[in-house]
Parts: structure tokens; C-alpha cells; sequence
């Protein structure tokens, strides 16, 4: 169905996304006329109700002259043409009337369960009064004088840099295509009986005081003297009215709704709409009923809510059920306080308990299909990556992981008021049940076909036969059957309950089984894609050759023991390499072809049961880490976070703490969920900082080097803004005595993009006689370094490691030991350091082979397609300390790509501005060409001393009768704390920008001209234009200049932000103190990047 009805609210535009479920306003303007022309209600055409004949009578039938109609006529009064509907009759549940008014179950739910009186046009019912009553009887009018449809508004227009995972919370899965204009009526009859009077009469009398037309008998009879309507008024009723078109329609002689005045006013509201229309709905239309929906190159697709509709309507009911249970609970404590009447505890159920039992069951092996699940798609997902034929199976897709809310224990209450408390708890958890239930139908439609699916919530029905009942109900009087008769009915429904729980739960189970087996077959699959890699069977090939000949040789080491022996170790050494590298090497492969993916590092870290004093801290919390992240921070202090620091000491505050918690997920689509830190900090005083904690948590240094990466402290802030592409492994050797100062000033900050060529490890000199001299020195040579780097002194050379082209390290072995000499004996020390190349190479030394127990820190590479970037480590008369660092294996094209986004010209900038853009380029930032005469001079500018997603408060230029000499920029954050940025040097402001006009600049221009005392064309003149000014100027722009107000300008560069960018401020290079070279800043706008 492509065509849908929603109740109209005057936020609703013409082409505005629409969510059919949650009945819910989306983005304006999704949809637009050809050309990209929003559309107004002037492209509404207005097509009548209904089109007369000559045939047709004058005046047709009225509402309510029968239980329902629908007739089309032409009003006597106006001419004008309508069709009128109309029903009346009694109704069990709530979501008839929602089906009827067409509100959708869910919207009631979320607007109830988020506390809003009103949750749409024209809604009458009052759930408790609703499920009280004995007899409801709902008149329905709908009058349709004409449609306005937006026949031309057919052009879907998608926003950018929206994921096609959000297309539906974006854009809904509909849009609003057109209005009803008419009239409805809508009034809602409650009777709650007595007791004396039985139904049927009640019902009869209903009936006949509302349906017929004079002249009728039951009618007359009804509405004559001493007529039956007397009756209804011996009962305790009550009467919701709700319209919309036909102006002020209760009768003016009257205070109240009655039956009399109510029956006049539906008959003859058609007659009051033909005067006074509104619109009344509003016309839905799917997407994919547009031919531009589908002409377009693919953004994501709508969910679909073909059946979840049916759901809600059943969960409306189920909660408004649960609505009355939380009256009737109240009632029964206040009664209890008031009156002290006493309770008499349910007993428990035989079958109540094997039903408990059966949903824990049934919980317990959701969570195990959902585990299985979790494996299966990490093994297929690296499957689809090596044969795109492969995937899972599209009978798991309904399956979502999720995290089951706790079932009631289904234990009797006690009968007391802590009893009816605990069930007025527990009802409330019930609902918030449902309500999180129709989030989820919201975000995962499909969930509907999930058979294996157990129960969300209980059933109200199951939950009334826990909750303690007054002692007058328990004794078997006739003033009690009823009672007794609605506890049957609900111990049958609770029994229905149950079998289909059973129902579920063997389905789950042969869920389970298929799931199980859909792993076999996937993990079959993994096996016979590894065997497809043509370099990994060669290599495979070349170590079983190299297996052959150490077995030839072994034989012919069978003439001496000792040879033999010694024989058999080392091959056996060779054996256990040859199965490290090619475990290594498979993983290396397998990686680099995972690594198509392209997919940038994505670090989160959020803050867990962070709340000081009762407040939410979880948002300053973000934004202190984004401040760390950007560089204009470099630390958290406790005091920070709230009013007050937490004292375990104190009552109440022993359990509290802070927890990190770090996801990562990798470059180009290795993501690993194994990688999360957790680091509680409880009782710190409000000065302790989480500064070192925090870098060891994005770099995810081993715990036990934690203070000697701390110690790393220049190059620690680096490699911390790469975020995970590097990784640090522990360290072998010397304990840390002194600070890693040599490693920390000759050790040039690690590049992913580059790669390690060579690496030479350096012996000592002056101690030669020594079993053991150790080495003093490393060099590392790679392809980006102009020379190479060396920690430590680089005398004899002791061992050179090199790579041949292509190679790569991925696996290493550090040992630890003791070093001999120095004057002190043997002392603590690195002695072995062996690397495994992806091509099946081991090299390296190993000083001290005969000593035991060595610590060792052995392995492959912490991720698969990291490789070795350089080292770590302490420095003494020895390297006596040693770590590896491992980075990913990037290709330096990446690099240039990052260059050229953040400045589009970058390859003909000048050195100074290319070596800016090379340490300052982030993905927040965004830089325009360069205007004016470049210069050897130092660049300034605020990145890295304020964050991008600040807001640019205000300008001050300062500049002397010729040139700009500097600016001062000032910053505001979300709190309102202003951080100003000097660049240059202060003259007298001459001229000082407001942040009204600064949000939203649309274009800057620098007008470059000859300066009268350096005679080379600079920066004179630059003009801001945006669509907010006092003023337009001489050329019809809203604009601001700053600068030199000269006629006669050089060139001109002209500079636009893209969509998603605001202005930031300028870059500039001086030479001495004017301003020689600039060009514009741009950073992120937070709300067009999500």
C-alpha cells in the first residue's frame, strides 16, 4: 500500500518526510518539484469529495439514520459536494477506535510513555475510564469536502553525508504528499453498570436512543414520554467529544454532552462542516512509489512497516491494560491506609511456576543463538571479503542483537502495602517494557518474523493473578463470583500464555540447531578460502621443501649422536619458525586483502555511571575528551566533572566510580570488539588527573610498561593523535631507572605511511673481553627518511637486518637476559632480537643462546597487517631496555589523499605552508588556497589551541595605516567560557566582527594589492559575505571588509565552504610584523555531520 492517512497537525508541511509507524515529522522538503523547487501549499490542486450527477437527490441520508453509512451528496445551503461516513456501535478495545481515527498504536504509546497530554487531533479516550466501563459506544462522523493533492511534488531529494543506515531515522519512510479537508466527529459513550441491571437492556436502550429517524418506532419509543432514556442515566457514565471543522457545534443552551444533544450535533455536523472546513488528514505516500526514489544512485532504502501495525494496536492494549492495573493498585493502597482492609496473598500456581521457568529457559538460549550469531557474521563477514559469493543465510536477518530486559519472577505479591508497592513497581517496569518495545519495531521492523523471539513483557492478564486481592473477594459469595469468574478467564488466558512460550521455546531451539550448523558450513567455507591463496600455497610450498631437506639431513647426522641430537634441535627450531611465519604470513595476507576496505580509525571512549551530586556528567565528560583528542587540552582533573569529587568514605559513595571504555575499530575495516580497556578510579581527590591513564588507553600500552610510555612524553602525544594505528608491545630488559630521555629526543615521530628498509644494531667497544657486551646503539633506515635515525652510539657494527623490496615484519621475538662487564657484574639487559617477514624470512642475533629463563616478549604482530615501524625504550651505558612499536601497514598515497582534503591545492603550495598542512592537517579542518607573496616565515593559526567545533565569537583586526599586522580570534564553547587566539602582533583594533554576522558566512574573498612600502602584492582587503547584515554594499552583497579600504586591488582569491563547514578564522605568515601570505579556516558544523 503505497497511500496512507494520518491525523493532521498544523507542523505538517507539503514534501516533509514522514514515519508511517511512529507517525512521526521528519526533515522538511525530502520531496520537491522538478528542479529542486520546495514545494508550498500553492502546488496543493483541489479535487472535490465527489462529483454530482443530474440524477442524484438534493439531500441524502443523515448520520446516525443507521448503525453505519457512507453517502455523497451536495449540502442544500452551500453546494457544496461531500461524502460523509459514519458509524456507531459498541467496541471492546482500544485499538478499535485508534483503527478508526487512524492514529497508530505506537504513536500513543511513545507519547504516554514520554509524558505528553497530547498525543493527536481528535483522540478521546481516557484509558482507565475506557477499561472500567461495562458498555462503550463509539460515534464516528467523517466529512470529506475536498483533497488537496501535490500532484507535481514527485522529486526526491536526499541530503549528503547521510549513511544509508539512517535513511529511515532521517527521512521516515514516507512523505506528505497531500491534505483531506472536511470535518470529523468523533464522541466516546462510558457506562459502568450496576449491578441489578443486566447488560443487554442497557445495550438495547444504547442503541436505540442514537440509531433511526423520527417517525420510527424505536425511536419514538426512545426518545417520547417516559422514554427509555432514563435509564442510562441511572448508571454512572461518561461522554468524551472531540471534533475538528465545523466551528463551535455544542448546542448553546447546553453546559454538558448529553444523549439528546449529542445524536443533534453528529446529525447534523455535516451540514456545520459544509461552512467551516479544516483539514483533517494528511495524505502519506511511501517512497517507493517515486520514479526519482528509484532513478537515483542508491542512499539507503526505507524500512518496511507493512505488518508491524497490527503489533501496535496489540501492544496499545496490553499497555492501556496496564494502565488500569496501576489504578487499581493505587486504589487498593489508598483504601488500605484509609480504612485498614485487609489482603489476601494470591496462592502460587503450579503452572505459573514451570511458565516462569520456561521464559528464563527461553531467555538463556536467546542469548546464546544471539552469541552464535555474533560469531558466525565475524566469520562471514571476513568470508564475503575473499569470495563475494559467500554470506549468511537471509533466514537469520530477523534476528537483531539485543539485550532482553529481566522477566517478572511471576512470585505472588504480598498482601500488605509493601506487596502493592512492589507490583506498582513492577507494572511500571512492564510498560517501560512495551514502550521500549515499540523502539525497537521502530528501528528493526523485521523483528516480526523472528519466531524465536521469547516474550518482551507479561502479559497483563498473567500479572493480575500475582496481585493480592481485598479479603471480601476471597470468600466464595455471590457478590464474589465475578471475581472469581475473571480470575478463571485470566488463568485461562495466562495458560494460552504459556503454551505459546512452549511454542517458542522449541522453535528457539531449532533455531539454535541451525544456527550451529550455519557455523559449521561458514567455518567450512573460511577453510577453503585460505587454501585460494595463490602466494600463500608458493610460500607453503617452500617451506615443505625446506622440511625435506632438514629430514635428508637429519638422516645423514645419523652416524654421531651428539650431531644427531644437535641435528634434531635445530631442524626442530627451523620447524617451529617455518609454522610461525607461515601462521604470520597467512594473517599479513589475509589482512591486506581486508584492508580494501578504506575505512578510517574510529576511537570512542565513553564514561559509565559518571554522575556527581546527581548530575549528568556524561556530556562535559565528551566534550573534555574531544578537547583532549583536538589538542587543546592535555588533561582531565576530577574536580572537572562536578560540584564535588567522590569520598569512598562517605555513606553511599564506596560503590562509585569512573570506567574508560575504549572501541576501536581500525583502518579499512578491521575491526576487532576484543580490544576494550576498563580502568575504574575510585575516592581520587578532585586535583588527580587521568591524563597518563588516558594515553595508555588509546594507545593500549602494555599495563606493565605504564610508566615508561608515560616517561615517552613527546612522542606519547603524537602517536595518541593517531589513534589506533599504532600499538605498543611490553619491553625486555633493564627495569626503568632513568627518564627515556635519549629515545624521547633522537626518535623522530613514527610515520604509518613509511617503511622500515634496514636495521642495525650496534655492539659495544670498550667492552671487548666481556662474555657479553650487549649493544649500545640502534639504526633504523626507511624509505621516508632522508637518513637514518640513531638511538645510542653507533660504533661495530653487531648485526644488520635487511629487507629486501616488499618485505614487511610481521613477527618478533625480544629477549631479555644478562649483560656481563661494565665494572658491576652481569646486569639486566636486552640479548636476542629475532623479526619474521611475511615472505618467510627469520632474522636477527642472539647473544646469549646458552642462558635459561630468559623473559622474553615473543610473537606476530598485536593486529594482522600491522608490521614493525621502530622501537622503544631506556638508555644507560647500554640499550638496556627495549620495546617494539607496531604500526598499520598504510600506503603513502593515503597520506598525500589526507593532504589534498584538507587543502585542495596542496601540491603548489610553497614549503613553509606544505610543512603546515603536513602537521596540522586534520579530518575537522578544511584549508583554501594561499593569497599573497609566501615567505620562509613561521605560519600562525589556531588549530591544535582550540577545538574545530567551537563557535567563532568574534574578530578584532589589528593593522597599521598600510597592512594587516595581526588578528586576534576569540572562541566560545558550549558552556559559554570564551578562549581567545592571538595571531600576530597588536596595533589598534581597527575593526571588530560580531558573532551574529560570523555563524554564517557564506564566502570570503582576500583582496591581494601592492603595498606601498614593501611594494609586493599582499593581503590588503578582506570581505566576509554573509545573508546576515545591517547593510547591502555598494555591489548588493550583505557583507563585512576588513582591512584597507584602497579602490584599486590585485588578485583576488574567493573561497566557499563546502555543505557541513563553517567559518573558523584565518592562517597567516608574516614577515616581520605584517602580514605577508593567509588563507581562510574552515571547521565542522556538529549539526550537519551528525
Amino acid at each position: 500500500m503505497s497511500t496512507l492517512l494520518a491525523p493532521f497537525h498544523h507542523g505538517m508541511r507539503l514534501g516533509q518526510g514522514f514515519n508511517s509507524f511512529s507517525q512521526e515529522l521528519k526533515i522538511n522538503d525530502v520531496v520537491q518539484k522538478p528542479g529542486g523547487i520546495p514545494a508550498t501549499d500553492t502546488d496543493l490542486n483541489r479535487v472535490s469529495a465527489y462529483k454530482p450527477r443530474a440524477t442524484d437527490p438534493r439531500n441524502a441520508a443523515t448520520p446516525l439514520s443507521t448503525p453505519e453509512g457512507t453517502v455523497s451528496r451536495i449540502d442544500p445551503h452551500t453546494q457544496v459536494s461531500q461524502t460523509i461516513k459514519w458509524e456507531a456501535r459498541f467496541i471492546q478495545h482500544l485499538s478499535d477506535i485508534t483503527r478508526r481515527m487512524d492514529v497508530s498504536g505506537a504513536h500513543i504509546i511513545r507519547s504516554d510513555s514520554l509524558g505528553s497530554t497530547s498525543k493527536a487531533q481528535g483522540y478521546i479516550v481516557d484509558e482507565v475510564v475506557f477499561k472500567e466501563a461495562d458498555l462503550n459506544y463509539m460515534i464516528h462522523v467523517e466529512v470529506l469536502n475536498q483533497r488537496l493533492v501535490g500532484d507535481s511534488v514527485t522529486q526526491f531529494i536526499p541530503l549528503r553525508n547521510v549513511s544509508p543506515i539512517r535513511f529511515t531515522e532521517v527521512y521516515g519512510d514516507s512523505f506528505i504528499s497531500g491534505f483531506l479537508e472536511g470535518g470529523t466527529f468523533n464522541a466516546l459513550v462510558s457506562i459502568k453498570l450496576n449491578k441489578e441491571v443486566a447488560s443487554g437492556v442497557v445495550e438495547r436502550a444504547l442503541t436505540d436512543a442514537f440509531i433511526g429517524l423520527p417517525g420510527l418506532g424505536s425511536f419514538d419509543k426512545v426518545h417520547g414520554a417516559g422514554s427509555t432514556v432514563g435509564i442510562l442515566t441511572a448508571h454512572e457514565s461518561s461522554i468524551s467529544v472531540a471534533w475538528s471543522g465545523g466551528g463551535e457545534i455544542m448546542p448553546q443552551d447546553s453546559n454538558q454532552w448529553d444523549i439528546e444533544n449529542l445524536r443533534k450535533t453528529a446529525m447534523e455536523f455535516p451540514d456545520a462542516v459544509a461552512l467551516c472546513p479544516e483539514r483533517t488528514s494528511a495524505i502519506i505516500t511511501k517512497y517507493t512509489a517515486l520514479r526519482s526514489f528509484h532513478e537515483l544512485p542508491q542512499r539507503g532504502f526505507p524500512l518496511s512497516y507493512e505488518n508491524a501495525g497490527f503489533q501496535a494496536h496489540d501492544l496499545l492494549d496490553s499497555y492501556s491494560d496496564y494502565k488500569v492495573i496501576l489504578a487499581a493498585l493505587r486504589g487498593l493502597i489508598i483504601d488500605i491506609n484509609k480504612n485498614g482492609h485487609d489482603l489476601v496473598e494470591q496462592r502460587q500456581r503450579p503452572d505459573l511456576i514451570d511458565f516462569a521457568d520456561k521464559i528464563r529457559k527461553s531467555i538463556a538460549q536467546r542469548k546464546i543463538a544471539i552469541a552464535a550469531k555474533r560469531q558466525l557474521l565475524s566469520v562471514a563477514a571476513f568470508t564475503n571479503l575473499t569470495s563475494p559469493s559467500a554470506g549468511v543465510d537471509e533466514a537469520d536477518s530477523p534476528m537483531i542483537m539485543e539485550d532482553v530486559l529481566p522477566p517478572n519472577p511471576l512470585t505472588p505479591y504480598k498482601a500488605s502495602v509493601v506487596g502493592l508497592e512492589e507490583a506498582l513497581h513492577d507494572a511500571r517496569f512492564e510498560m517501560t517494557k512495551i514502550a521500549k518495545e515499540v523502539d525497537k519495531l521502530i528501528m528493526y521492523p523485521q523483528i516480526l518474523s523472528d519466531i524465536s523471539r521469547p516474550p518482551q513483557f507479561l502479559s497483563p492478564s498473567v500479572f493480575k493473578l500475582l496481585i493480592p486481592v481485598p479479603n471480601s473477594h476471597a470468600v466464595n459469595t455471590p457478590d464474589s463470583q465475578e471475581v472469581i469468574d475473571s480470575l478463571s478467564k485470566a488463568k485461562d488466558a495466562a495458560l494460552a500464555a504459556l503454551d505459546t512460550a512452549r511454542l517458542q521455546n522449541k522453535a528457539l531451539e531449532e533455531r539454535e540447531k541451525s544456527a550451529s550448523s550455519q557455523l559449521e558450513t561458514a567455518n567450512a567455507k573460511l577453510s577453503d578460502t585460505n587454501k585460494t591463496l595463490e602466494d600463500q600455497k608458493k610460500q607453503i610450498t617452500t617451506l615443505e621443501n625446506s622440511l625435506s631437506t632438514s629430514t635428508s639431513r637429519i638422516t645423514e647426522l645419523s652416524t654421531n649422536t651428539k650431531a644427531i641430537q644437535a641435528g634434531l634441535d635445530e631442524e626442530k627450531n627451523k620447524v617451529s619458525d617455518l609454522t610461525k611465519i607461515s601462521s604470520m604470513s597467512k594473517d599479513y595476507i589475509s589482512a591486506r586483502l581486508r584492508n580494501a576496505c578504506h575505512k578510517e580509525t574510529l576511537v570512542t571512549v565513553r564514561a559509565l555511571r559518571a554522575e556527581k551530586g546527581g548530575v549528568d556528567v556524561q556530556q562535559k565528560f565528551n566534550t573534555m575528551l574531544g578537547e583532549i583528542w583536538s589538542g587543546s587540552r592535555s588533561e582531565i582533573k576530577f574536580g572537572e566533572l562536578g560540584p564535588d569529587p567522590y569520598d569512598p568514605n562517605q555513606p553511599g559513595n564506596a560503590d562509585k566510580s569512573f570506567s574508560f571504555i575504549r572501541d576501536l575499530e581500525f583502518r579499512r575495516g578491521n575491526y576487532d570488539t576484543g580490544f576494550v580497556d576498563h580502568t575504574n578510579f575510585i575516592g581520587m581527590s578532585k586535583n588527580t588527573t587521568i591524563t597518563e591513564d588516558f594515553y595508555r588507553i588509546l594507545l593500549n600500552a602494555p599495563s606493565s610498561d605504564h610508566e615508561s610510555m608515560t616517561s615517552f612524553v613527546s612522542k606519547v602525544g603524537k602517536y595518541r593523535l593517531k589513534g589506533a594505528n599504532f600499538r605498543f608491545t611490553d619491553s625486555v630488559g633493564a627495569p626503568l631507572e632513568k627518564p627515556l630521555t635519549m629515545w624521547d629526543t633522537n626518535w623522530p615521530e613514527i610515520d604509518e605511511y613509511d617503511v622500515v628498509k634496514e636495521i642495525i644494531f650496534y655492539k659495544s667497544t670498550s667492552n671487548v673481553g666481556a662474555r657479553n657486551p650487549g649493544f649500545v646503539g640502534i639504526s633504523l633506515t626507511t624509505e621516508g627518511l632522508e637518513k637514518p635515525v640513531v638511538v645510542g652510539t653507533p660504533t661495530s657494527i653487531m648485526e644488520r637486518v635487511v629487507l629486501e623490496e616488499d618485505d614487511r615484519i610481521v613477527g618478533a621475538e625480544l629477549r631479555g637476559g644478562l649483560i656481563s662487564g661494565y665494572g658491576k657484574g652481569d646486569v639486566p639487559g636486552p640479548t636476542a632480537a629475532w623479526f619474521w617477514t611475511h615472505t618467510g624470512k627469520k632474522l636477527g642475533f642472539d647473544l646469549e643462546p646458552q642462558q635459561k629463563n630468559r623473559p622474553m616478549q615473543s610473537g606476530p604482530a598485536p593486529i594482522p597487517g600491522y608490521v614493525l615501524k621502530g622501537f622503544w625504550g631506556g638508555k644507560g651505558e647500554i640499550l638496556d631496555r627495549i620495546g617494539i612499536i607496531w604500526g598499520i601497514d598504510a600506503p603513502r598515497k593515503e597520506l598525500e589523499e589526507q593532504y589534498r582534503t584538507f587543502c585542495w591545492n596542496y601540491s603548489a603550495l610553497s614549503g613553509p605552508w606544505k610543512k603546515f598542512v603536513q602537521d596540522y592537517s586534520r579530518p575537522d579542518w578544511r584549508m583554501s588556497d594561499v593569497a599573497g607573496l609566501p615567505t620562509t616565515g613561521e605560519i600562525s593559526h589556531p588549530i591544535g589551541s582550540v577545538a574545530s567545533n567551537l563557535l567563532l565569537k568574534n574578530i578584532v583586526v589589528y593593522q597599521g595605516s598600510e597592512d594587516f599586522y595581526g588578528f586576534k580570534l576569540v572562541y566560545q564553547d558550549k558552556n559559554g567560557e570564551e578562549k581567545p587566539v592571538m595571531l600576530g602582533t597588536t596595533k589598534e583594533a581597527s575593526t571588530v566582527l560580531t558573532s551574529d554576522f560570523l555563524h554564517s558566512v557564506v564566502s570570503v574573498a582576500i583582496w591581494c594589492g601592492e603595498s606601498p612600502s614593501m611594494k609586493a602584492k599582499i593581503p590588503l582587503r578582506v570581505r566576509l559575505i554573509s545573508p546576515i547584515s545591517k547593510m547591502e554594499d555598494a555591489q548588493g552583497y550583505n557583507s563585512e571588509w576588513i582591512g584597507l579600504n584602497v579602490s584599486a586591488v590585485g588578485p583576488v582569491l574567493s573561497v566557499k565552504p563546502g555543505e557541513g563547514w563553517l567559518f573558523k578564522g584565518f592562517a597567516m605568515q608574516r614577515d616581520t610584523q605584517m602580514v605577508r601570505s593567509m588563507a581562510v579556516l574552515w571547521g565542522r558544523d556538529d549539526a550537519a555531520f551528525g
